[in-house]
């Protein structure tokens, strides 16, 4: 009896997440959106629509919530969080504004301070835990998992004389789509 049943497949890729890294991150940059916000950086703060823009971008699903915000309240808490030192003041700062979690937070950080700052996803977990050097949180708290992140991908930048860290993770991020199940095929089998 021939049975016809449906597989994964992925793409082999033949490097560490390292060694990719280092071969893709100085071949990406600041895509869309994080170009459309680049005033940000020079301002210090996030204007109400470049708030939406990141938002809506990163996790659209929050849309009424983030339209909840005053304009005036964006830029107020976004300043004030951009001037903190700490991660865990930042975040607590950003997360004071609707429909902002850590992951958003960190898409925010990121697109303001691209250079000590990536974006966590539940595809950067996953990739993490394969990677060389990386220490995962006990505590499972997004928080921790970002510091975590922040550690791997502020090493692996230096270590590797990458300009940001916004680089290393969308390369890491890459490798992660490129590896993980990409689609399925139809086999036959005999039984």
């Amino acid at each position: 009896m021939k049975l016809k049943i449906k597989v994964r497949e992925h793409t082999e890729i033949h490097m560490t997440p390292k060694e990719f890294v280092k071969f893709m991150a100085p071949k990406v940059g600041m895509e869309h959106p994080f170009e459309d916000v680049k005033g940000c950086r020079k301002r210090g703060y996030l204007t109400f629509e470049e708030f939406l823009i990141l938002g809506y971008s990163k996790t659209p699903r929050q849309r009424n919530q983030y339209n909840r915000n005053e304009p005036e309240e964006v830029e107020n808490i976004t300043r004030e969080a951009f001037k903190q030192k700490d991660l865990d003041s930042i975040i607590s700062k950003l997360r004071e504004l609707h429909g902002i979690d850590v992951p958003v937070a960190s898409y925010l950080l990121t697109a303001w301070n691209p250079k000590d700052y990536g974006t966590l996803d539940f595809r950067m977990k996953k990739i993490l835990k394969k990677c060389e050097g990386f220490k995962e949180p006990k505590n499972k708290s997004d928080l921790e998992w970002y510091k975590a992140e922040l550690d791997l991908l502020r090493k692996w930048r230096d270590e590797l004389g990458i300009e940001t860290c916004r680089q290393v993770e969308y390369a890491l991020w890459r490798f992660q789509q490129m590896t993980s199940d990409s689609g399925e095929k139809s086999v036959e089998m005999e039984v």
